[in-house]
């Protein structure tokens, strides 16, 4: 749904679903092919979260590109428009997404498909935050990093030499958004399904994550 008096847009990040190439330290304990299953289940519910969401559009950034018979599935089930994520590492794939989008909406958030405790009325919150001035939003996650970033403005620095990957990620986040002077909010943090013990924890509480 759309409010018209706004224009919000949600970047889902996703990778292809190919066994080995996701969810690689999930895959050490259940297999990498099962490991693929899940992160499609994860997807498909990130999905349904982000499309139902109100004062948004949505679209599914894929890599390795869009080519993949999965992409091309979810974009017919959800009337989605895909585009390949970029080259470089996380953050310049994030820059340059979020640079573009904010040329023509007033807020863009950017979410992963590693958190399903991300419902919709947290992409909502932070839509509200962002529409009443706020410079930037985030929710972290329990590992240190965030699943979900959304400005009003294109800020490069923000992304630039962040430790991808580590427990630094919000740390080193925030203290760039010090030094660019940007006033930012956060929401309750959550988790990310990485390790095994993340997906015990998350199947007893999703069913439709489990494969």
């Amino acid at each position: 749904m759309h409010d018209l008096n706004t224009s919000g847009r949600i970047l889902v990040f996703a990778k292809a679903p190919i066994s080995g190439s996701c969810k690689t330290r999930l895959g050490l304990k259940t297999g990498m092919n099962r490991a693929a299953r899940i992160h499609k289940r994860l997807v498909h519910r990130t999905l349904i979260t982000a499309t139902n969401t109100r004062l948004s559009s949505v679209e599914l950034h894929c890599a390795p590109g869009t080519r993949h018979p999965y992409f091309q599935h979810l974009s017919r089930q959800f009337s989605l428009p895909l585009r390949p994520q970029t080259k470089g590492d996380l953050g310049t794939r994030m820059q340059r997404a979020m640079r573009r989008s904010l040329m023509n909406s007033d807020a863009t958030i950017i979410i992963g498909t590693d958190c399903p405790a991300l419902l919709q009325t947290h992409l909502e919150q932070c839509f509200r935050e962002l529409h009443k001035g706020i410079d930037a939003v985030f929710i972290p996650t329990t590992d240190g990093g965030y699943a979900l970033i959304g400005l009003r403005r294109a800020c490069p620095r923000i992304f630039s030499g962040i430790a991808w990957g580590t427990d630094r990620v919000m740390g080193q986040t925030r203290s760039r958004l010090r030094r660019a002077g940007l006033h930012w909010t956060e929401l309750p943090q959550l988790y990310d399904i990485d390790e095994y013990s993340d997906y015990l924890h998350a199947q007893r509480l999703y069913a439709d994550i489990r494969a």
